[in-house]
């Protein structure tokens, strides 16, 4: 009597499972619809690429396929398999890879909702005994899809084309954070993700120097709007960063930044070497960078019509030209170095003459030039 008593309390829970779970099965049609209202509200699922018809024969597959396992029936590998050929058809459709993983794991909401919609109150503790089966198996399903996604990805990306256009472009739309995204392209190309990268910018179109610098090597370009970007990894942060430039592109009138993040750090690097590019202007044959120029970039966002040098300059009007020439001179030489020393052999002056020009600037103009905060103030309002 003892051993029946055992039996009824091991199969009792497993009857009433099954139960809940043929219930479940009974209501796919009416779940599948469900599905495709909640799935056209995904951003990548709004532009038509996957039509109505094809949604709502997915969503009825992959629901009874999830509750076939559930129910330990059918074949063991058929969701995953279902869930490759399903990851690599969003691939070729363009679906963003974020954008399925959301759709996929609405699978598991929606059977949850169900399953406690069906269940009886006295069936409750089962069913939270059995909940973890449900997102485990929705879990594998959702990497499975995601797997299959990133390896058509790749194999696309390295056929080159269109595919390697589309990997270069993730990287700098909203999935390139993602560190899947930045994974994906580090294996369809062969490069570190987690090394420095380079990043040079012109304004417009790439030149046909980039163009030359990117073909059949670890050099990639992509058209941003406005901007053509080249970017490559390097081995490490370089103390000058020119240096990592080939040398037919030093010439290139543009911007040149980096990331010391690597991958996850491209997109940034590349809006500080547009803003390069931009300030870089119509000084043909000058790469900018920030260490060497950001006084450009500051220059170039003030408002039409402020000048920070207007103070200076009225300033320096108090004295003889001659004079205003050799403070301007001196003050130039200190700007660009911050020694005194190095400033009296660049004019050709006395150490003590050059303090005392100093002290002289900062008498007429109100800016001490060793005060850094007026130091750059001053650097600014001289940038051409």
């Amino acid at each position: 009597m003892l051993v029946h008593t055992q039996d009824m309390a091991t199969t009792a829970p497993d009857a009433v499972w099954r139960r809940l779970l043929e219930r479940l099965a009974a209501a796919v049609p009416q779940l599948s619809r469900q599905f495709v209202a909640r799935v056209t509200a995904v951003r990548g699922y709004r532009a038509g690429a996957v039509t109505a018809t094809e949604l709502q024969t997915v969503a009825q597959t992959s629901l009874e396929l999830i509750i076939d396992q559930l129910l330990g029936r059918g074949q063991t590998n058929a969701l995953t398999d279902f869930a490759g050929d399903l990851g690599a058809r969003r691939a070729q459709q363009g679906v963003p890879p974020e954008d399925l993983l959301r759709a996929v794991l609405l699978d598991g909401p929606l059977l949850w909702e169900a399953l406690t919609g069906v269940a009886e109150e006295a069936d409750k503790e089962v069913l939270l005994t059995r909940a973890p089966e449900l997102w485990r198996v929705v879990d594998d399903y959702s990497m499975a899809c995601h797997a299959s996604y990133i390896r058509t990805r790749i194999r696309w990306a390295q056929a080159g084309g269109e595919g390697r256009t589309e990997a270069i472009a993730a990287l700098f739309g909203p999935q390139g954070a993602r560190r899947e995204t930045q994974d994906w392209f580090a294996r369809a190309f062969n490069v570190p993700a987690d090394m420095p990268y380079c990043v040079l910018a012109v304004s417009g179109e790439p030149t046909a120097q980039m163009r030359e610098a990117a073909f059949g090597t670890q050099r990639f370009l992509h058209a941003a709007p406005a901007h053509a970007l080249l970017f490559w990894p390097v081995a490490r942060l370089p103390n000058d960063l020119l240096e990592e430039v080939p040398a037919f592109l030093r010439g290139t009138a543009g911007g040149l930044d980096i990331s010391a993040r690597g991958l996850a750090g491209l997109a940034a690097a590349a809006r500080r070497a547009t803003v390069l590019a931009d300030a870089a202007g119509s000084a043909l044959g000058e790469l900018l960078t920030m260490a060497a120029n950001w006084q450009q970039v500051i220059r170039a966002a003030l408002p039409e019509g402020v000048d920070l040098g207007e103070e200076i300059e009225a300033g320096l009007s108090r004295v003889l030209p001659a004079e205003a020439a050799r403070l301007r001179e001196t003050a130039k030489a200190y700007l660009a170095t911050g020694s005194v020393a190095q400033t009296a052999a660049t004019v050709y002056a006395h150490r003590n003459t050059v303090l005392a020009r100093l002290s002289r600037f900062r008498e007429l103009t109100g800016m001490d030039l060793r005060v850094p905060i007026q130091s750059a103030r001053v650097a600014v309002a001289w940038t051409g």
